[in-house]
């Protein structure tokens, strides 16, 4: 009965998984090169999830953000290509979002400007400074009420924006875009 459930969970989340990338690729959003490539047809792929941690602290619409990297190995070709997965739970519902390992250099670059210009300023007027991925992903920082606040999006297709209350936190997603940078060299060299 354990395995069975197991079976059909695992089969639940890949379906709503990709549902949500074929509803990405139909409205035209979808530029990631990995999961372009996990789709490619004539092709046997294998998918293997690397869990990163999370992110954030457990809220009355929220769960932390949940973080992997994704590692796709077309077998028959012997071509792989990795991207950093990020999972946002609201209500119930699982939001993914992707960014391929070409722009997690960006992210970290994005991360530590925020974190060590934006954050620091006192703006008179409301500000936002955000990052956004090929495939939609947004990150950034939003001065509001005479306070910073950092967020995260999985997509721009739905409303999965995850509002961490501690400014911290952008320190904890900094590590963990330097963790997926490291494991997915470590994947593909």
């Amino acid at each position: 009965m354990k395995n069975f459930l197991l079976v059909f969970t695992t089969f639940f989340l890949t379906n709503i998984a990709f549902a949500q990338i074929e509803q990405l690729v139909k409205n035209g959003e979808e530029k990631s090169g990995a999961l372009l490539f996990s789709e490619r047809a004539g092709s046997l792929i294998v998918s293997s999830y690397y869990s990163l941690g999370s992110v954030g602290k457990l809220g009355m619409l929220y769960k932390p953000v949940v973080f992997e990297v994704i590692l796709f190995e077309d077998v028959i070709s012997n071509e792989k290509e990795a991207c950093m997965r990020l999972t946002v739970t609201s209500e119930n519902t699982l939001y993914y979002g992707y960014l391929d390992a070409d722009e997690i250099d960006a992210c970290i670059k994005s991360i530590k400007f925020i974190r060590e210009n934006t954050l620091l300023s006192k703006p008179r007027i409301e500000t936002k400074c955000e990052y956004k991925s090929r495939a939609g992903v947004r990150f950034g920082a939003r001065y509001q009420s005479s306070n910073w606040r950092i967020y995260i999006q999985s997509n721009v297709l739905n409303n999965s924006i995850v509002r961490f209350d501690d400014i911290n936190e952008i320190l904890s997603l900094e590590n963990v875009f330097i963790k997926a940078k490291g494991k997915i060299d470590e994947l593909i060299n």
